[in-house]
């Protein structure tokens, strides 16, 4: 478990940078836009399009490494008044349901990326393609859904192990 976690670790990190590197783009690109903008009367042709397939990527490309790191909300307040059995079991049933989610979201992504790149989908103004951005972004969701999947199986392991009920509780208010 601990080289599985090692490894999706090491994976939401680096799909993280791709989510750094889009947003610092982003702030990049719109500063650009809005100084042309504003001194020369010339702002970038297509700098919404350009922006809105950037945002996408950034904030998909984020979502496994705040999981990793257990930054997603956890409404808790009630799992803490629950025996402690009772309340791992609930959670972990909240984790696989978010994984069921998290795979049905990859699973519809998958399906778009087919749908997209066999119709040659382009943006309205520049005309470049759609499919990097959401092949990205399936990538990023699939990450995701791997891993809930290792979360949710940590808060199983939970219910007979207290050294990983005490890490998967730790942050329980």
């Amino acid at each position: 478990m601990k080289i599985v976690t090692k490894i999706l670790t090491w994976l939401s990190q680096a799909i993280n940078l791709v989510s750094f590197f889009c947003f610092l783009a982003i702030i990049i690109f719109i500063v650009l836009d809005v100084t042309l903008r504003v001194a020369l009367d010339k702002p970038i042709l297509g700098s919404y399009e350009i922006v809105e397939q950037l945002m996408l990527c950034g904030v998909f490309c984020s979502f496994a490494y705040a999981q990793m790191k257990g930054s997603h909300v956890h409404i808790t307040m009630l799992l803490t008044r629950l025996p402690r059995k009772v309340a791992i079991f609930i959670f972990a049933l909240g984790e696989f349901l978010s994984c069921a989610g998290a795979a049905l979201l990859s699973w519809a992504l998958y399906q778009q990326v087919k749908l997209e790149f066999a119709r040659h989908y382009t943006t309205s103004i520049l005309k470049f393609s759609t499919t990097p951005s959401r092949i990205i972004i399936t990538v990023a969701s699939i990450m995701l859904t791997i891993t809930l999947l290792l979360s949710a199986i940590k808060s199983v392991t939970a219910m007979f192990s207290k050294e990983m009920e005490a890490e998967v509780t730790q942050d329980w208010i």
